[in-house]
C-alpha cells in the first residue's frame, strides 16, 4: 500500500511535469534538515516529507510578494487551508495562483493537535479522521463562574516574547499593534493582560483557525487556545460562522449593520459612523 508521504511525491511529481505548476512548495529533507522548499523539477520531489507542521501560509505570502502571477503546488493541511483562506479574505494571498495538494492528518498527528478539523475541504492524501481526543473548544471554565483570579494567574506568566505573535500563521499585520507602545507600554513584564492578550484574541477572534500554534509555542505553557477556542464557540454559536471555510464568505464582524441582523445589544444612538446624522437615525430609512 503506498504511503501517504510516497503519494504526494506522485501527485506533486505529476503536477510539475504537466506543466500544471512552475514549483512545489513542501517540507524538504536534506543535508541541512528538515526545512520548507520550493521543488522545480520533478527528481527533486524525493526530498519532500510531510513533518513537523510549519507556518505554511505566511511562506505562500512571502512568496507570492516576489512573484504573484506563478502557479505553485502547496502540500496543505486543514488547519494551513483555512489559514490560506483567511490570507486570501485579506488579500495577502491569491489563492487563483494555488494548486493545493491537501493532507489529511493520521490518527496521531490529529490527536496530538487536537484540531477540530484535521482534513482540507479535497482531500488527496490520506483518510478523513475526526477529532480525535482533545478536549472540546470551551473557554468558559475560564471565563465565566467566578474563573477571573485563574485567567490573572495564568496571563501573569507572560514573558512577553511575542512568541504566541510569531508562531501564528495569521499574524502577518506590517505593524503589530501589540509592538506598539502608544497600546502595550513597552518595558513592563508581564504586560498588562487586557492590553496585550485580549487585543490580540479579539484581533483574531474571526480569523483563528485553532491551530494551537500560538500555545505551543509560548514557553511559559500559558493555554492561549481556550481563550481563542472561546472566542471562535461564540462567533459559531450566535452568528453562525466559522473561520477559514469558505474564501467568498466575509466575517459577520465586518457585515453591513443595516443589512443584517445584528446578534446583539441595540446600536446606541450616537454611532453616527453607521451612516446615520446626528440625532442616530439611520440614512434611508
Amino acid at each position: 500500500m503506498e504511503s501517504a508521504e510516497e503519494r504526494t511525491k506522485s501527485i506533486g511529481r505529476e503536477l510539475l511535469e504537466s506543466g500544471r505548476i512552475r514549483g512545489l512548495l513542501a517540507l524538504i529533507a536534506d543535508k541541512s534538515g528538515v526545512r520548507p522548499g520550493l521543488l522545480q523539477k520533478p527528481e527533486e520531489v524525493n526530498s519532500l516529507v510531510l513533518q513537523p507542521r510549519y507556518l505554511l501560509a505566511p511562506t505562500v505570502h512571502t512568496l507570492q510578494a516576489v512573484d504573484s502571477k506563478t502557479t505553485l503546488g502547496i502540500v496543505a493541511r486543514g488547519c494551513d487551508e483555512r489559514a490560506l483562506v483567511e490570507l486570501a479574505k485579506a488579500g495577502q494571498v491569491d489563492l487563483q495562483h494555488v494548486v493545493l495538494i491537501g493532507l489529511a492528518c493520521d490518527e496521531e498527528t490529529a490527536r496530538q493537535c487536537g484540531c477540530s478539523r484535521p482534513y482540507p475541504r479535497n482531500i488527496d492524501v490520506g483518510e478523513k479522521v475526526e477529532r480525535v481526543g482533545g478536549a472540546e473548544p470551551s473557554g468558559e471554565t475560564m471565563v465565566h463562574q467566578g474563573k477571573q483570579i485563574k485567567w490573572t494567574a495564568e496571563l501573569a506568566r507572560c514573558l512577553k516574547c511575542y512568541g504566541c505573535r510569531n508562531a501564528c500563521p495569521l499574524c502577518i499585520c506590517p505593524e503589530c499593534k501589540i509592538g506598539l507602545d502608544m497600546w502595550v507600554q513597552t518595558g513592563v513584564v508581564p504586560p498588562d493582560p487586557l492590553s496585550f492578550h485580549l487585543i490580540r484574541a479579539y484581533h483574531l477572534a474571526d480569523k483563528c483557525i485553532d491551530c494551537g500554534s500560538c500555545q505551543d509555542a509560548c514557553p511559559a505553557g500559558i493555554p492561549l487556545r481556550k481563550l481563542h477556542q472561546y472566542l471562535l464557540k461564540v462567533l459559531e454559536e450566535r452568528l453562525a460562522y466559522v473561520p477559514g471555510l469558505d474564501a467568498n464568505q466575509q466575517s459577520p464582524l465586518f457585515t453591513d449593520l443595516k443589512r443584517a441582523p445584528f446578534c446583539g445589544p441595540e446600536i446606541p444612538r450616537w454611532m453616527s459612523t453607521l451612516g446615520g446624522n446626528e440625532q442616530g437615525e439611520l440614512k434611508g430609512e
